[in-house]
C-alpha cells in the first residue's frame, strides 16, 4: 500500500511509499521530465473513500505497480485533496492554494513545491496521466 503523509508542519509531504500487491513490493520511480501543469487523474482507476483516507486501486498496466501486479494506494486528507484537484483543469499553483485554504500552513511555506512532489509521486505510481 502506498502511503502519502503529512509533514510535521501540516503540509503535503509524501512519505516514501511501500507498494504492496500480490505479496511483492516495488520502488517508486519519478517521472521528473514529465509536464506537471494541470495534472490529470487516470480515469480507469477504482477509487474508494474510507473515512479520512482515499484508497486508489491501480492495475498492473502502468507505473511502479506494473512490476507487482497492481497496488492499493492510501492517500491521507492532504494527498487526497491534491488528488481530487488533479482533474486537468487546475494548475499546481491553484492546487497549492486549495491546500493552503484547507489546512493550517505557514504563510511563508512554498506549497507549490510540496504539491509538485506529491504530483510526481502520484504520476510515478501510475495514478496520473503521463
Amino acid at each position: 500500500m502506498a502511503r502519502f503523509g503529512l509533514c510535521q508542519i501540516g503540509v503535503a509531504c509524501p512519505l516514501e511509499p511501500t507498494v504492496v500487491a500480490k505479496g511483492a513490493s516495488s520502488q517508486l520511480a519519478y517521472n521528473v521530465g514529465m509536464p506537471l501543469n494541470n495534472p490529470k487523474r487516470r480515469t480507469d482507476l477504482v477509487v474508494e473513500r474510507t473515512g479520512r483516507e482515499v484508497l486508489v486501486y491501480s492495475s498492473a498496466e502502468r507505473g511502479a505497480a506494473a512490476e507487482s501486479g497492481g497496488a492499493i494506494h492510501a492517500l491521507n486528507p492532504t494527498a487526497a485533496l491534491i488528488w481530487d484537484r488533479c482533474d486537468g483543469a487546475h494548475s499546481l499553483a491553484e492546487i497549492a492554494r486549495a491546500v493552503r485554504a484547507q489546512f493550517a500552513v505557514p504563510a511563508d511555506r512554498d506549497l507549490v513545491v510540496d504539491v509538485q512532489q506529491t504530483v510526481e509521486r502520484l504520476r510515478g505510481q501510475g495514478l496520473l496521466e503521463p
